[in-house]
């Protein structure tokens, strides 16, 4: 009996020694393949690499990372190369959509996107020295394709026999303009051009909050109702709220302009956008498995 007692008084005494603090994760409903740790990690590298705003080295560095992780879980991966041209200076800017494709030769297919450029200035950061300053990006230019990169790859380990296409858009934040690589992605749709999407964005804020976008109400009404039933289904209720909020200017517009019905999936409520404060600490695994689960779980039917 003494010794069971020492053991016990000893395990008591080590437990919180040897005990680490580990993110509580949030409950598994339906179908789950979607890894969120390796998905957080994702952006990790990412931001590693600095700031990636076209044209810098930082830019280039994480373009053929993520070319490389896309290609591991992707039939093929090509690269949409333009150029723009800043009429104020008339210098040129090489940007470079990614594409990875499931089964390019299916003739119904899916498309998933992201841009994975970052802004040059934190113009919503309180300080004006911090406003000079280019965005770390953790949550708006990292988080979208962490996703989209373990999605690829839970969707081919369940061997699909449809396709699916993940786009990588460059040039959202500029140099010149808004959207650039989603408009130059429209103007050269894949043969067939995929049935429907879906955009990510900022999707590993800490305090997630997923709202109806207006546009996506207007242009694919029937995708967005499918995303709430599903997340409440789920019971993601407190993470996906069944109201509009937000009108968003952002790459799904040109999608639906040229005939894919796609919705925006982001929480557009996120504290440190356009700070300084975008960087891995503000960002959590907990957030990437909810989105990540509920988008899973949809594109999981379109197999």
């Amino acid at each position: 009996m003494k010794r069971i007692v020492g053991l016990t008084i000893l395990l008591a005494v080590l437990t919180p020694v040897f005990a680490q603090p580990v993110e509580k994760m949030p409950p598994t409903h339906g179908l789950t393949r979607f890894q969120s740790d390796a998905s957080h990690s994702f952006i990790k590298e990412q931001v590693n690499f600095g700031p990636r705003v076209p044209g810098t080295a930082s830019h280039q560095a994480c373009r053929e990372f993520l070319k490389r992780e896309l290609a591991k879980h992707c039939d093929r991966v090509y690269e949409q190369e333009f150029t723009v041209l800043n009429p104020v200076d008339n210098v040129s800017t090489r940007l470079y959509n990614i594409v990875g494709v499931i089964n390019p030769s299916a003739e119904k297919s899916t498309l998933i996107g992201a841009h994975y450029d970052t802004q040059a200035f934190a113009i919503g950061d309180s300080s004006e020295e911090n406003r000079k300053k280019p965005v770390p990006g953790a949550n708006d230019g990292a988080s979208g394709p962490a996703l989209i990169i373990e999605m690829a790859r839970s969707l081919k380990s369940a061997v699909p026999k449809n396709g699916f296409v993940f786009v990588l858009f460059d040039g959202t934040h500029g140099p010149v303009g808004r959207l650039n690589g989603a408009k130059r992605f429209a103007e050269n749709l894949p043969t067939p051009k995929p049935q429907w999407g879906i955009i990510v964005d900022m999707v590993a804020d800490e305090t997630l909050q997923i709202f109806r976008e207006e546009h996506s109400e207007t242009f694919a009404k029937e995708l967005n109702d499918r995303l709430i039933s599903k997340a409440h289904e789920m019971e993601y209720k407190k993470y996906f709220f069944d109201q509009v909020q937000h009108k968003v200017e952002a790459e799904h517009v040109p999608l639906n302009q040229a005939g894919i019905k796609t919705i925006y999936v982001a929480d557009r409520d996120y504290p440190a956008w356009q700070t300084l404060r975008d960087a891995p600490g503000a960002v959590t695994a907990r957030s990437l498995q909810t989105v990540g689960d509920v988008l899973f779980n949809i594109l999981y039917e379109e197999r």
